[in-house]
């Protein structure tokens, strides 16, 4: 049998302190991942991210959507390289 796999998808309609609850009660549960999407103007991905790896300690943390437009590939690979400073677990999940 296939083990079922759950992910927690927010976006920007909660408060982020309620995310950071959002993704320990997530991983409490036995979700798999926790995925954070940008919204245009509105919320920024990676510093939610960073918050909820900061809180948990197995779940895999993920972006929904990050606007490639606004962030170039150099910025990219630095802020991950750098999110990846706080979770190790980062690296292993994006290149698994």
């Amino acid at each position: 049998m296939t083990k079922q796999r759950v992910a927690l998808y927010l976006q920007d309609s909660h408060d982020l302190r309620d995310g950071l609850e959002y993704a320990k009660y997530a991983e409490e549960k036995g979700f798999e991942a926790v995925w954070q999407a940008e919204s245009r103007l509105v919320r920024d991905a990676i510093v939610p991210m960073a918050g909820y790896a900061a809180v948990t300690n197995k779940i895999k943390v993920g972006s929904g959507v990050i606007n490639n437009w606004t962030r170039n590939i150099g910025l990219l690979a630095a802020t991950f390289l750098t999110l990846d400073d706080i979770w190790a677990r980062l690296a292993t999940y994006l290149f698994h």
